[in-house]
């Protein structure tokens, strides 16, 4: 009996020695007005620190593409990518950065049959919205964005039609024209009066970890704390609230409330400002992407 015993615990240890190590491959989304290939240095910076597989679904052909793609129909387009990948169908960790946190959540309440998303890392995504254009005039895109929401109706079809940030602006003094008329934020935030979805709550709150990430110097997310889901209060453009003191927290219409009451909530804050790739932030970034058995759930506020 005993020699059968002692044959039971090495088979065991053989097999369990012999199971491959969870890889979770990461897909990423790029910001406006930005190409895949400008963030490969950030993938592969990843790849080498985790072992693990990253690709960029490229959802344009063109960097303009980004930026005059209506959000909604770019969700789409990474909606059919994801599940053309054989190699996600186990499941994936997101990493939005910028406009591409928008795309992830999209991503992530609307594709239906869409391979499971692990953890979500929005990395300065104004997942609150915009109060106004966004401050890049840096950038020759953005400068014409710019130039055309701060000329022309944001919320008029024509804007909302060309211009893929006015589907993110939420003016704080034109609620009533922004549920009316903008054709993504107030969906993806389940605010639109009597047509909340209870299927994107559900996938949004079925996320292992959502690690939201706040430049500290951000000029071009304006509040820069909507990358925290905080917002102005409707009506102002002075009273700030933070995350848990919006309706989109307090009634849960996304999911954000039983994720944090979960534990499953990390808020980091990153020095400089939109999008630098500091050392801090690969620092923040590294662990969510690692194999997913090494998570800790936990709340930190940075």
């Amino acid at each position: 009996m005993a020699y059968k015993l002692i044959i039971f615990m090495v088979v065991i240890l053989t097999l369990t020695t012999a199971l491959p190590v969870l890889s979770l491959p990461f897909v990423v989304f790029h910001g406006i007005g930005d190409t895949c290939a400008n963030v490969e240095e950030f993938i592969q910076t990843l790849e080498s620190e985790t072992g693990n597989h990253g690709q960029c679904i490229p959802l344009g052909e063109t960097a303009q593409d980004s930026a005059f793609v209506p959000i909604m129909d770019q969700v789409t387009l990474a909606c059919q990518k994801v599940k053309e990948l054989d190699e996600l169908k186990n499941g994936y960790n997101l990493i939005g950065l910028s406009q591409g946190s928008l795309i992830s959540r999209g991503l992530i309440e609307f594709c239906d049959d869409a391979p499971p998303v692990k953890n979500f890392l929005s990395i300065g995504g104004p997942q609150a919205g915009l109060a106004g254009a966004p401050n890049c005039s840096s950038n020759p895109i953005c400068a014409i964005l710019d130039d055309l929401l701060n000329l022309l109706p944001v919320y008029s079809s024509l804007i909302q039609g060309m211009v893929a940030p006015s589907n993110y602006m939420k003016i704080p003094t034109k609620i009533d024209a922004y549920l009316r008329g903008c054709k993504f934020l107030p969906y993806a935030n389940n605010e639109i009066p009597g047509l909340k979805n209870d299927t994107y709550v559900e996938r949004f709150a079925s996320l292992h970890k959502l690690v939201l990430v706040m430049f500290e110097e951000d000029t071009m997310i304006v509040p820069k704390d909507s990358s925290w889901f905080g917002y102005y209060a409707n009506g102002s453009t002075d009273t700030l609230l933070p995350f848990n003191e919006t309706t989109l927290y307090k009634e849960d219409l996304i999911g954000l409330k039983t994720l944090h009451e979960a534990g499953k909530v990390t808020f980091k804050k990153a020095p400089g400002g939109h999008l630098n790739y500091s050392d801090d932030l690969y620092e923040m970034v590294l662990p969510f992407v690692k194999d997913d058995d090494e998570f800790d759930v936990q709340i930190a506020v940075a």
